[in-house]
């Protein structure tokens, strides 16, 4: 399927659930891009010039709001892009990009910049700041659970389990253990 189609069949799914006026534009166009996104190579080399005149253009566009411009300049970069664009911009504003993005946008699109941001700067941070909501509250989210346990390699899952302890002051061991039950627990755990 082309990218066109996909993010048509994707616009209409989201007015269909939500309804057009409970979804913004501006979010509907950055799960589109997200989907759209090219692959990169997240290992090659980050132009140094290039993160610096998206800095210039990301002043710009937050000063206009024009945040359709803020999603295609994100949407169209490598996470290790993005994340020195972060560097950069906190490194000249003294306040984080994240922060500045989210007070000129509502809250559909603020949640996923922010999202998507996160996951540029320090992914398995985000793992675990993900895992720790799908076990905090009414009911475990087993769908979110059981996704970031059993896609992440590994070095990345060990790296996920540390961040937990520190993040959240228990393991991810006890917090699995206290959230769920039967086989399912069993699983997870010995996945960990």
């Amino acid at each position: 399927l082309s990218s066109d189609v996909c993010s048509s069949s994707l616009s209409s799914g989201i007015n269909a659930e939500y309804g057009e006026d409970e979804v913004s534009s501006s979010f509907q166009e950055l799960l589109v891009e997200i989907i759209k996104r090219p692959k990169f190579d997240e290992k090659a080399e980050v132009d140094e010039e290039g993160v610096k005149a998206d800095y210039n253009d990301m002043i710009e566009f937050i000063d206009a709001r024009r945040i359709v411009d803020i999603v295609y300049l994100l949407t169209s970069r490598s996470l290790s892009h993005i994340s020195m664009l972060q560097e950069e911009y906190y490194q000249e504003q003294g306040v984080e990009l994240y922060t500045v993005l989210e007070s000129i946008t509502d809250h559909h699109i603020k949640d996923g910049l922010v999202s998507f941001m996160s996951v540029a700067s320090d992914y398995p941070r985000y793992c675990a700041y993900k895992l720790h909501n799908s076990m905090d509250g009414s009911g475990t989210d087993e769908g979110s659970l059981t996704r970031i346990i059993t896609t992440r390699a590994d070095k990345d899952l060990k790296v996920i389990k540390t961040l937990y302890g520190e993040m959240f002051d228990k393991s991810l061991y006890e917090a699995i253990n206290d959230n769920t039950r039967g086989d399912y627990r069993r699983t997870l755990l010995a996945l960990l």
